[in-house]
């Protein structure tokens, strides 16, 4: 089956997207839509059951294992060039000859993954002990995805909490410094340019979180449906993602157009009444949806890393939120 890449960023990202898994022109969708919201005694709510019980969908036709995403990746680094490199996971980071890891050596910081050990100067710390003041470190390094980055962000400035100097890590190896300036000003002169890096992942590879009932995860599959790995059933999980992928589209379609005019699917009427009847009849479909996705947080499986090859674009910070803004109808 063809690879199918789900690009929810942008609005016309996701219109794109839902028609790869409906498997037809998107005019037609948008042409259901428009007897739908005009029929006044219509009172279903769109999603991937409807879909599937009026045939407006195949999901036979399409296979999640050739599902991939187009991930936005916020970071900081030296220059533009740096970022066309391959994304590592943190312990090769730690490791490999970096930026980070040459960084760290110039304040006397290593890393001894064998031994599990990390050394400032002359001092060893065991990263495996119950030392509370390293466990920030530690858990960055042994318990959390390293590779993050966003499905969908429309206000990126506003989620990073210490934007734009210093990533996680950092912050965290800062902490435990006891926040030196000499430490946080040289990353922030010579590693704290932000950028946002864009890169392709297969779904298989990814960790999805989204602040609704939208799941994707088997980790979670399991939990929601009170099952063991024993009674686990790939095929019922796969069936059960496809449903979430085009619900998820959904809501953020219908999201995106709630705050949109009527123009959007029924263009320019220039007649009152008309543009009056439209607006109120789309005002009542949609007052049943939920609100669109502001973020969509995703992560590599622990331990993946980006190769530098399925980078697909480099964006300098500000660019990326304007772009953000302008292709979600919040700037013209």
């Amino acid at each position: 089956m063809t690879k199918i890449i789900l690009d929810i960023q942008s609005f016309n990202g996701v219109k794109t997207s839902l028609q790869q898994l409906l498997g037809y022109d998107f005019s037609v969708f948008e042409n259901h839509l428009k007897v739908c919201i005009n029929d006044k005694s219509f009172k279903e709510i769109i999603d991937a059951e409807y879909l599937v019980e009026n045939q407006l969908i195949d999901m036979n036709s399409w296979s999640v294992e050739n599902v991939h995403f187009k991930i936005y990746h916020f970071t900081t680094r030296k220059n533009l060039s740096a970022c066309k490199n391959t994304i590592w996971d943190l312990p090769s980071a730690l490791t490999k000859e970096t930026d980070l890891k040459n960084f760290l050596s110039e304040f006397q910081i290593s890393f001894d993954f064998g031994n599990h050990n990390m050394q400032i100067g002359d001092k060893i710390y065991d990263l495996k002990s119950d030392d509370e003041s390293i466990a920030s470190i530690a858990s960055k390094i042994y318990t959390d995805p390293e590779v993050w980055g966003f499905l969908r962000i429309l206000n990126l400035r506003g989620y990073q909490q210490v934007f734009p100097h210093r990533p996680e890590f950092i912050e965290n190896i800062s902490c435990f410094l006891g926040y030196p300036k000499i430490f946080n000003d040289k990353w922030k002169r010579e590693f704290g340019k932000p950028y946002v890096i864009e890169f392709e992942s297969p779904l298989e590879r990814l960790q999805v979180h989204t602040n609704i009932s939208i799941n994707l995860n088997k980790s979670q599959y399991l939990k929601d449906h009170f099952i063991d790995e024993e009674a686990f059933r790939l095929n019922d999980f796969r069936l059960y993602q496809k449903y979430m992928l085009v619900n998820l589209l959904l809501i953020t379609y219908f999201g995106v157009l709630k705050r949109n005019s009527y123009e959007e699917l029924f263009g320019k009427v220039n007649d009152l009444w008309d543009s009056i009847d439209l607006s109120t009849n789309m005002s009542s479909f949609l007052k049943n949806y939920e609100e669109e996705f502001q973020q969509i947080i995703v992560c590599l499986n622990k331990g993946e890393y980006v190769f530098k090859e399925k980078i697909i674009k480099v964006w300098k910070f500000e660019d990326f939120e304007l772009k953000a803004r302008i292709n979600n109808g919040y700037l013209y």
